[in-house]
């Protein structure tokens, strides 16, 4: 292959020869090469092809400068020499002055050239020194800049003064390094048109004076203005210079440029711009009051200065205006000092690699600095970070591009530093990079954003994204470092969406075509070590969750949402300024525990932009109509009829502070239980008088529902906006319908709730849907039209899962017309829409319904999903027989406590109960979860006939009364139908050893085995009972007579009698939970009135360390009608518990 060798100075010192082989003009044939070659002068030198490359050296080597440190003292080894000087080049012919553009020119190591004359080249090559001091202007025009050594124009603290411009042409050939880094190498192709750092080092600095690159308005610019004044001291700006105004309205478009005519300092720290022209838009130049001393949101126009001191330019490409030239600094790990330089016409769109600042695989370049720059009406993207890390970029500009801007490519980039950079105009390509291995299908530059974030591990302060195509912020996290940055050996286990996030402050995105901000798809789920753990052994999402802060984002007039967070977990929004975004200021969407705190929201603000119309709307709000001034309207007329106009979305759409969207779990298994918290915001400019407007709001097209953990605190509403907009359903709608998501399939049971009262009122409580079925009885609740719904202080509200597959359920309030008749999902219902999560009015019972019409599920899984937070009443679910022939089996797990009657005065705290209802006779199956449940309840269909017995609960309830003898002999009116006169009396349970006795009897001894105890019950209609059912905790054995009849015995010897010396068989826990047996009462003398229970308590032997004794009795039957028994409503049937016990009670 032929390769092409420079034309170059030779060095002072012949120990400094020229190396083997340099760059190599690849083009498409050798004859090719040949024939151009010869055509420009240059002289030929055969090679063979280097030797193959291992797969991963091409990526994770680094060139070295092109000759050794000394080539690069000031002054140089040969003194600083002048291009212009004959006496400095071969032949005293000076390179590229009055010569056609094929001749090379080559800066060799020991030699400092000072660069004071236009040139034309064809390959300018550094490999020594190359400075420019002299005023100029100059012109480079080449079609190759290659810097293997160093180029020095200005210094960190010395900006160049004069006017330096390079122009990059057009060439049959790219340009291919083949000198190694390391051996074995290949060669390296860095493409046309191209100024190339390999090696070497870049110290640039053409910014004018100290003046920052971009500074903001200091008071509005009226349309037609000629001058308008910025913030700061801005006289250093040239006279001549361009500038950028951004939109500060809905459309991007509506930026503007102009040249500089006048600079003057103005009142106060600002400075008065003269302009080659007039204004075309209303520019906003301050904050926005957010109803409330001390609070704005600012959204003066930020004002940019394109011009620089030094420009490096693509040429004009009449046959393909897309690629222009590009900038690219390769597997460099030198110290790069690039500031004050502007980019123009730079990018080579759908070309891999070859962007206007690029930073390609060069690892770690701590010290590296990028400031000051400014790509402008470029063709691919601005700043590329591509395999490098700990790079420092600020004060930089990106305007009038294409595909995103600011931008983090393989996803590897980490500890690099993004300040004050400003962007926007970022427009779609039209030539999108296909997806290959060295570029992920993820990469998006058809919509593109400012800044482009693969790696949260970077550090973001002060950023403005002032108008992109699509979003301002997107944080597209994949699942794993991409293309070929996955070579690096740190690239192993790097999962990008778990790594938390460095700091993000300051930053700010308005009049974005989509979002401010956004993470999707994938969303952000930060793990501890970026999902690389051995807590408990877990890792990837399974680690511990670490929380971030994203910290005074500000977001305003984007065209439908401020911010976007999808898909995450564990963020934290602190101190956000949200204002006059289209439709929704932040949306949570499939995301748990965030926070967003200590931030202000604005609907609608003073700005309200430049509409070229009056919207005069014909809809059903009333009130939204112009304002009575001429020329200004309350709403702008929408985008999409002009688009000129300033608004993109349907002037019907809503206008929410925070939307909260399809809470549902996704694959990971989390739960719902994690909740949002919104505290200490305020709210302000949410009018409904042209749409639904409100601080908080569901999406009313989400298929799943607020989890009852939703929470808020210290909220205010300086100008009375509503507080929340609960979308209504198709009906039971208390105001207006809201043209956007209406009719949401889960609009029926939505809550809220509120902390502290700010929301609803007195010290907290809940804001619920317009809904029967959610409102407790009473006065409990105030109908708040402006919220479709209702404000309940004093409620309590909890989040169910009933997980019956597709079809979903309906509940029913129990008691109700509707409790008995097939699903609805009206107002005095609630639909899951066959969803599985559903919110309930704690303490209320619902009975449960197929979806629709469909049939009972095979089974069903009753639990919590919300986690708990305090309710003291427990949530009460029926279950009706699923069929004809079948009945419901019941498996326990976690801390359920199965009990029929024993639980009617305990308390409710960390268990679930289970128990059969008859309902008109029918039987429902009741499962009640405590406040602090964790149970979980499985109902699952099977064979079986059921008859609705009846249960008398409280005949003696637990923890009752009881006379009793502690005397330790044997009393003779023990079993006596008389009540004995002279025993004690005192409340169950009995007993001592610690086992949460409330009274204590005396201690066993020798010979002294047993206690004695009574109590009685009265039945009205003993002949309506079959049976007496019997719950005890005995420790250690009982003997139970009914009106002085042995019923049964438990723990104790069979053989009669038992006298007061008789062990229990063996040792029995206090702590067991509580016994059944069920007694015939044919079996017993029971009779309406008074009859008495007979109880002898027996420990197993002497000196016992522990007994203990509680006991409850219902009666059960069938055979009278319901209005003679004790309370149809409390009458309960056997709960599962019991086996084949309820099968004998119905004998």
């Amino acid at each position: 292959m032929a390769h092409r060798r420079c034309a170059a100075l030779l060095p002072p010192s012949s120990s400094k020869r020229r190396k083997a082989l340099l760059v190599d003009l690849r083009g498409r044939a050798p004859s090719t090469h040949l024939l151009l070659l010869l055509l420009l002068g240059a002289s030929l030198l055969l090679s063979p092809l280097a030797p193959p490359l291992r797969a991963d050296a091409a990526v994770t080597d680094v060139f070295k400068p092109f000759c050794d440190s000394s080539s690069y003292v000031d002054p140089p080894p040969s003194g600083w020499k002048k291009w212009s000087d004959p006496a400095t080049w071969p032949a005293g012919k000076v390179p590229g002055v009055g010569m056609a553009m094929g001749v090379n020119a080559t800066v060799p190591c020991g030699v400092g050239v000072l660069l004071d004359t236009n040139v034309t080249l064809y390959l300018l090559e550094i490999n020594g020194w190359l400075k420019v001091e002299a005023a100029g202007p100059l012109q480079v025009l080449a079609a190759f800049v290659l810097n293997q050594g160093r180029v020095t124009v200005g210094t960190a603290d010395a900006p160049y003064r004069g006017k330096l411009t390079v122009n990059l042409t057009g060439a049959a050939n790219e340009l291919t390094i083949t000198r190694p880094p390391a051996a074995p190498y290949q060669p390296r192709s860095v493409g046309v048109r191209v100024f190339a750092t390999v090696g070497g080092r870049l110290e640039l600095n053409g910014m004018y004076g100290n003046a920052p690159a971009w500074t903001t308005l200091a008071a509005t610019a009226a349309a037609g203005a000629t001058s308008i004044r910025v913030k700061g001291d801005m006289t250093a700006w040239p006279v001549g210079g361009v500038i950028a105004i951004a939109s500060t309205d809905f459309d991007r478009n509506q930026a503007e440029n102009f040249t500089i005519t006048s600079v003057a300092a103005g009142p106060g720290n600002t400075t008065v711009l003269g302009l080659g022209g007039a204004l075309t838009w209303m520019h906003w130049g301050e904050a926005v009051a957010a109803g409330a001393a001390g609070l704005a949101v600012d959204e003066a126009a930020e004002v940019a200065l394109l011009s620089r001191a030094i420009v490096i330019q693509g040429h004009q490409n009449p046959d393909d205006p897309l690629i222009g030239g590009h900038l690219i600094v390769m597997q460099t790990a030198e110290r790069q000092l690039i500031k004050g330089v502007e980019l123009v016409n730079m990018g080579q769109q759908g070309n891999l690699g070859r962007y206007p600042m690029h930073f390609h695989l060069c690892q770690d370049v701590t010290g590296s600095v990028v400031s000051s720059c400014s790509v402008h009406d470029s063709n691919q993207r601005c700043y590329v970070v591509h395999g490098t890390w700990n790079l420092r970029l600020e004060w930089n500009l990106g305007i009038n591009t294409k595909g995103h801007c600011f931008l983090l490519e393989d996803a590897i980039e980490f500890g690099n530093t993004f300040i004050n950079n400003l962007g926007f105009l970022q427009e779609p390509v039209k030539r999108l990079l296909q997806p290959t291995d060295a570029i992920p299908a993820t990469q998006s530059d058809d919509a593109p954003s400012t800044f482009w974030i693969t790696n949260p591990n970077n550090t973001f302060i002060g950023n403005i994204a002032a108008g992109s195509f699509d979003s301002g912020f997107w944080f597209q996290l994949p699942g794993r470092v991409e293309g070929p940055s996955a070579l690096f050996p740190n690239a192993a286990g790097v999962t990008p969406f778990l790594i938390p996030l460095g700091p993000f402050v300051g930053n700010a995105a308005h009049s974005n075509g989509r979002a401010g901000l956004r993470t999707y798809p994938s969303g952000y789920r930060p793990r501890l070590n970026g999902g690389v753990s051995n807590v408990q052994e877990k890792s990837g999402i399974n680690a511990p969750q670490v929380n971030i802060t994203m910290t005074s984002f500000r977001a305003y007039k984007n065209q439908f949402i401020g911010m976007f967070i999808h898909n995450s977990d564990g963020l934290h929004i602190r101190g956000a300024q949200v204002a006059d975004n289209a439709v929704v200021g932040i949306e949570l969407n499939r995301d748990q525990a965030v926070v967003i705190s200590n931030s202000v929201f604005i609907g609608e603000s003073a700005n309200i932009g430049n509409p070229t119309m009056c919207d005069n709307p014909s809809n059903n709000f009333g009130g939204c109509k112009a304002l009575a001034s001429a020329g200004v309207c309350d709403l702008p007329l929408p985008l999409a009829k002009a688009r000129s106009n300033s608004r993109t979305v349907s002037r019907y759409a809503p206008k929410y502070g925070i939307l909260i969207d399809q809470a549902d779990p996704p694959a990971h298994g989390w739960t719902m239980g994690v909740p949002h918290r919104i505290v200490n915001c305020s709210f302000s400019g949410f009018s409904n008088r042209c749409h639904p407007a409100a601080a908080i709001s569901p999406n009313g097209h989400a298929a799943y529902v607020w989890p009852a953990t939703y929470t808020s605190a210290a909220l205010t509403f300086p100008d009375a906006s509503p507080a929340l907009y609960l979308v209504p359903r198709s009906r039971g709608q208390l105001g207006f319908d809201g043209g956007y998501g209406d009719a949401g399939p889960l609009a029926g049971t939505y809550v809220w709730r509120d902390e502290d009262g700010s929301m609803v009122g007195g010290s907290g409580g809940f804001a619920v849907a317009n809904n029967t079925a959610l409102l407790p009885a009473g006065d409990l609740c105030t109908a708040k039209p402006e919220w479709n719904g209702y404000a309940c202080p004093g409620t309590c509200y909890r989040t169910v899962s009933i997980d019956g597959g597709s079809a979903g359920f309906t509940l029913v309030p129990a008691g109700t017309t509707n409790s008995s008749s097939s699903g609805s999902s009206g107002a005095g219902s609630v639909s899951s829409n066959g969803a599985q999560f559903v919110n309930v009015l704690a303490g209320r019972g619902y009975v449960v319904k197929p979806g629709g019409s469909s049939a009972a599920p095979a089974d069903y899984t009753v639990s919590y999903a919300d986690g708990g937070f305090g309710c003291n009443s427990p949530v009460v679910l029926q279950f009706p027989l699923p069929r004809a022939g079948y009945t419901w089996q019941l498996t326990p797990s976690d801390d359920i406590f199965w009990q029929a009657c024993s639980g009617v005065t305990l308390p409710y705290t960390r268990i679930a109960q289970a128990q059969w209802l008859c309902l008109d006779a029918a039987p429902v199956l009741q499962i009640s979860l405590g406040a602090n449940s964790s149970a979980t309840v499985v109902l699952t269909q099977v064979p079986g006939n059921f008859s609705c017995l009846h249960i008398q609960c409280g005949i003696i309830p637990p923890s009752s009364n009881w006379s009793y003898s502690d005397a330790m002999k044997y009393p003779p009116e023990f079993l006596a139908y008389a009540p004995p006169a002279k025993w004690k009396v005192a409340r169950a349970p009995f007993g001592y050893g610690g086992q949460g006795e409330v009274t204590t009897i005396a201690h066993a001894g020798p010979g002294a085995l047993a206690w004695y105890f009574r109590a009685s019950f009265t039945l009205k209609y003993a002949g309506c009972y079959r049976s007496l059912l019997f719950g005890y905790k005995a420790s250690d054995g009982i003997v139970v007579y009914v009106n002085g009849g042995e019923a049964f015995r438990s723990n104790m010897p069979a053989t009669k009698p038992v006298t007061v010396a008789t062990p229990a068989v063996m040792d029995a826990s206090p702590r067991a939970p509580w016994s059944t047996a069920i007694v015939s009462v044919s079996e017993v003398r029971v009779m309406s009135g008074r009859n008495s229970i007979m109880v002898e308590l027996h420990a197993t032997q002497a000196y016992a360390w522990e007994v203990h004794f509680n006991m409850w009795v219902a009666a059960v039957g069938s055979s009278c009608p319901l209005t003679r028994f004790f309370d149809q409503r409390s009458s309960l049937a056997f709960s599962s518990v019991l086996g084949g016990a309820a099968a004998a009670a119905g004998k």
